[in-house]
């Protein structure tokens, strides 16, 4: 998972505050499931958040079962113990992740990342994995099965979000930058 020191540090202040302060055991619940749900936490602190899918996908513990333990567990912990405890994953952060996946060279990330940071506010309510997805798109007109492999999502969620943005088009991908995008913006 490429975690940093300080991500693992803040992690066992976490989870140290989390034992400190429970205040009932939580049925049914292992803990690694537990520790995935610390590290989800810890990552958001540290300003290099993962996505609940991601930690799924690395620890083998089930996606469902890492939201509930972070609710219990933000629940469980002293009000502002965190700052950044409601935030969600942003776009721009997971363009970052994927476009290294995919190999992309840093222009094509900064305009995907661009994109990202326009868009997510007129899709709110959609994953932050799948805007991040569909802006990598809009900047490349790469094959969105490669970029739905690195993101973890289906190319048929791509080519939805990626419809959806094309009515902000003007509004998303900065003016300067547009010479940087092959091709028509077709869905």
């Amino acid at each position: 998972m490429n975690l940093t020191g300080a991500i693992l540090d803040k992690a066992k202040i976490i989870y140290k505050k989390f034992e400190e302060a429970k205040k009932r055991t939580i049925r049914g619940s292992r803990t690694d499931g537990i520790i995935a749900a610390v590290l989800y936490l810890a990552c958001k602190e540290e300003k290099v958040p993962r996505t609940f899918k991601e930690l799924a996908r690395d620890t083998s513990i089930d996606e469902k079962d890492i939201r509930k333990l972070y609710k219990v567990l933000s629940k469980e912990l002293p009000k502002g113990l965190f700052e950044s405890r409601s935030n969600v994953v942003a776009p721009a952060d997971l363009v970052i992740r994927i476009c290294d996946k995919l190999g992309h060279k840093q222009n094509v990330v900064t305009l995907a990342t661009q994109i990202a940071k326009n868009a997510a506010p007129k899709l709110e309510g959609k994953s932050p994995s799948s805007i991040a997805a569909a802006s990598i798109f809009m900047a490349t007109k790469t094959n969105e099965k490669e970029i739905a492999r690195a993101a973890s999502i289906s190319a048929a969620t791509i080519r939805n979000i990626f419809k959806e943005m094309q009515q902000w088009e003007s509004e998303i991908i900065p003016s300067d930058r547009r010479d940087l995008i092959e091709g028509p913006l077709e869905g």
